[in-house]
């Protein structure tokens, strides 16, 4: 059983770092900090390095490196560029080179891997079709046009939801409307397995950096949970091939992107700002049954969702989800926030699913008795 922490503070880490080895923590996560890669290594922990490969520095802030949306309009998403930027991938690429050549690390895990998700509207979300992923999608031979015309008509009917919403009740939200929108729209698909293609891409070229230096460095990916990540180019099947591990993220509760109750909040939220004549409840409705996540019993109140999030049997299907789309090829380590409230509650619903090991966000020191609550149930099923 292995488990893992991903965070250390600044500061004072040495005595953080004991108390977790005590504790039976084997893998830390951590940044650029040679300190920090000392003590967990001189411990008998491992120490894996953390890598955001299109997370932009203050210089690189600006429009050259921003995803664009089939209307021309770009956008930065949650601090990071185009996936496709080939300065953005070749200095990620060149910097592991220096953390290999540099540091003797256990592990490189990659974070935020992705196209963008809801979190900053549907706009931003229908990207990217700059110039760097139109040449993408030439050489990888995908139909650039197609899928930037099918993708801008999707976000048109975005706006139009109040004439589409009647059909799909009708059908009782089963999958006949979603057919045949996306019939009618085929470079949507198109679009959707461009995003994986380029992911894989880009994850196996780390693959190739990581394995030329012949040492046993593990790696893995943190995801977004198997609800959202096909939509953002995170493909589990494909990328099992190239990866040791993965950790979604299954946060039960949470305001950043990736989390579940949040990508939904801002889902809903953007489809009723677009559509004021609908009510609340029909969206919500609409997009719970759309991710086929009504069996989380979530709430019917939008910032209810957002405060309290869903329901802790959540943690238990998308854990179960991603060992299926990874064909249990792979370790799945489950990364689960320690501030949840009910994460007790979860993690003994967790461990009911053949539980390889764990991943807490980060330490806490106000949280130590939850913590150690944590372990003990983590403990009991090895």
């Amino acid at each position: 059983m292995r488990l893992w922490i991903a965070k250390l503070p600044m500061k004072k880490y040495d005595e953080v770092i004991e108390y977790l080895l005590d504790l039976g923590f084997t893998d830390v996560i951590v940044g650029y900090n040679l300190g920090q890669v000392i003590a967990v290594k001189d411990r008998g922990m491992k120490a894996h390095f953390l890598v955001k490969p299109f997370r932009l520095t203050k210089d690189q802030i600006g429009r050259q490196y921003a995803l664009e949306d089939p209307l021309g309009r770009r956008y930065i998403w949650n601090g990071m560029g185009c996936p496709n930027h080939p300065e953005l991938r070749e200095r990620s690429l060149k910097f592991i080179e220096e953390i290999m050549s540099g540091y003797e690390i256990n592990g490189v895990v990659l974070d935020g891997v992705n196209f963008p998700s809801f979190t900053n509207g549907i706009n931003t979300f229908t990207t990217c079709f700059c110039e760097h992923c139109e040449n993408k999608a030439k050489e990888m031979g995908y139909d650039f046009k197609r899928m930037k015309g099918d993708v801008k008509g999707l976000l048109k009917e975005a706006y139009r939801l109040s004439e589409f919403l009647p059909i799909f009740t009708a059908f009782d939200y089963g999958i006949p409307p979603i057919l045949s929108a996306l019939i009618e729209y085929p470079g949507v698909i198109e679009w959707l397995s461009f995003r994986s293609a380029c992911i894989v891409e880009y994850t196996k070229e780390m693959f190739n950096v990581i394995s030329s230096f012949g040492r046993n460095v593990e790696y893995g990916a943190i995801l977004f949970p198997p609800t959202l990540a096909w939509l953002i180019g995170q493909d589990y099947h494909q990328l099992s091939y190239y990866l040791d591990f993965i950790q979604p993220i299954i946060y039960r509760t949470g305001t950043s992107p990736s989390c579940l109750n949040f990508e939904l909040y801002s889902l809903i939220g953007e489809l009723l700002r677009l559509n004021r004549d609908l009510d609340e409840e029909s969206v919500m409705r609409f997009v719970y049954s759309l991710f086929n996540v009504l069996h989380y019993n979530p709430p019917f109140d939008r910032e209810e969702l957002k405060e309290k999030g869903l329901s802790s049997e959540m943690l238990s299907y998308e854990y179960v989800a991603a060992k299926e789309l990874v064909r249990e090829r792979i370790p799945v380590y489950p990364r689960v926030e320690i501030g949840d409230e009910e994460i007790v509650t979860s993690i003994k619903n967790l461990k009911k699913q053949h539980l390889e090991g764990i991943s807490i966000t980060s330490y806490e020191a106000k949280l130590k008795s939850r913590l150690e609550e944590v372990v003990k149930i983590i403990k009991l099923t090895t």
